[in-house]
């Protein structure tokens, strides 16, 4: 039932990406990322600095946002978050990452009424630190190959699960992954889970929602509603 409700979400989803150019190599998406404060519907400025030829630093602080961000990561090239973005819009794609490049969450903040990250292709997304949260959808979402690892900061859910991944998900470090609402997971993958360190929490709901193997060799891993580690 979880796998069909995730395939229906998917496909309404692709009406609601964020309709943007997209760019692949570094120098392109740093370009992208200084225009995109213009059209995005917020208020304040994003900026990209090119810190070497293969990797993108962004910051600033852009609210109210109303088009999402679309980014189109070439493999071998690294994207390292350090901004504060947020919208209230409803089923808004806050950050659609495509490629099979890095997409790091370093600092800052990513908070979405709908989806805070959607990753596709096979993208790697990394939270190191900051916060990815969402209030009526999941926080990060990977589809395809995508791969999701948690060592430091925070991604969190009121709604729906925090991370809905189809490819691995990783946990260690200081990662904190948490789901506050009545019905989801902290962690919902089809692909394999492993948690060496930080937290994995459900107030009501799982802690873990998995269809494949499930490591936990270190930290926290608790809920209170439902089973801690659901296989299905």
């Amino acid at each position: 039932m979880r796998k069909s409700i995730f395939t229906i979400i998917f496909i309404c989803g692709i009406f609601l990406m964020p309709q943007m150019m997209r760019a692949d190599n570094a120098s392109s998406i740093v370009q992208q990322l200084n225009g995109y404060p213009m059209i995005s519907g917020g208020t304040g400025w994003l900026s990209g600095t090119l810190t070497n030829p293969t990797t993108v630093t962004i910051g600033g602080t852009l609210t109210g946002v109303t088009t999402g961000l679309a980014l189109n990561i070439d493999a071998g090239v690294t994207v390292k978050w350090g901004a504060t973005i947020s919208s209230t819009t409803l089923n808004l794609v806050l950050i659609y990452i495509t490629g099979l490049g890095t997409f790091e969450v370093t600092s800052g903040a990513i908070t979405s009424q709908g989806q805070a990250i959607h990753c596709n292709d096979g993208s790697a997304i990394i939270v190191s630190g900051g916060t990815v949260s969402s209030t009526g959808s999941e926080a990060i979402t990977g589809v395809a190959t995508s791969s999701v690892t948690v060592n430091g900061g925070t991604v969190s859910a009121t709604s729906n699960d925090a991370i809905r991944s189809n490819g691995a998900v990783t946990v260690s470090g200081t990662g904190t992954v948490r789901f506050t609402g009545t019905a989801g997971a902290a962690i919902s993958a089809v692909g394999n889970v492993q948690v060496s360190g930080g937290t994995v929490s459900a107030i009501q709901g799982w802690a873990i929602h998995s269809g494949s193997t499930v490591t936990v060799s270190g930290g926290l891993v608790f809920a209170y509603g439902d089973e801690i580690i659901y296989h299905y």
